[in-house]
């Protein structure tokens, strides 16, 4: 993030919830200890959920890149029973796995459509907002940061990457196991 961003992302979630405690409140749930707490998927078509699987890798996490049957694999994934899931995908992947989603008893935390690294449309449950000003602090840089936040790390560079928004438009989403 560039200086302009950080104070931008302090500025907008200063009066809501601090980002550092935005990880405990979307790992609040009754699950069972032994589910895998977080889990990340991506579409490996669009540039954006690249760099959003390259920084997550980076970070010593695997994102899965969507495969086969999307129905099926989502279904193998929620019967994991991770706490909460993060994804980059096209607006159809995201909706699909959204409704296998609600089947297997999550739901919905926040949905950003970006576009030219701008928030074009958002939705967020109540105490999710720092994700929407997170993707507008970051601009262009918002993949990788959106995977930090996903796995608690602080950023390790401020460099800004010069990249383009994919053609189609790139959501971000987070599913979480209700609790």
């Amino acid at each position: 993030m560039t200086m302009l961003a950080r104070r931008e992302l302090l500025a907008l979630t200063a009066a809501g919830i601090p980002l550092a405690a935005l990880g405990s409140t979307l790992l609040a749930s009754d699950a069972n200890a032994a589910t895998t707490p977080t889990a990340l998927l991506h579409d490996a078509t669009l540039p954006d959920a690249r760099r959003f699987a390259t920084r997550a890798a980076e970070l010593g996490q695997t994102s899965q890149a969507f495969a086969g049957d999307p129905v099926r694999q989502a279904q193998a994934l929620f019967a994991r029973r991770p706490q909460i899931v993060f994804g980059v995908s096209r607006a159809s992947d995201r909706l699909l796995f959204t409704e296998v989603a609600r089947e297997a008893g999550y739901e919905e935390l926040v949905q950003i459509a970006q576009r030219a690294g701008c928030i074009h449309e958002s939705r967020c449950r109540s105490d999710a907002e720092a994700f929407a000003a997170l993707a507008h602090a970051s601009g262009s840089n918002w993949p990788r940061a959106f995977a930090e936040l996903a796995l608690g790390a602080a950023p390790l560079t401020d460099a800004l990457e010069k990249q383009g928004a994919d053609a189609p438009t790139s959501f971000s989403w987070v599913l979480r196991l209700k609790g």
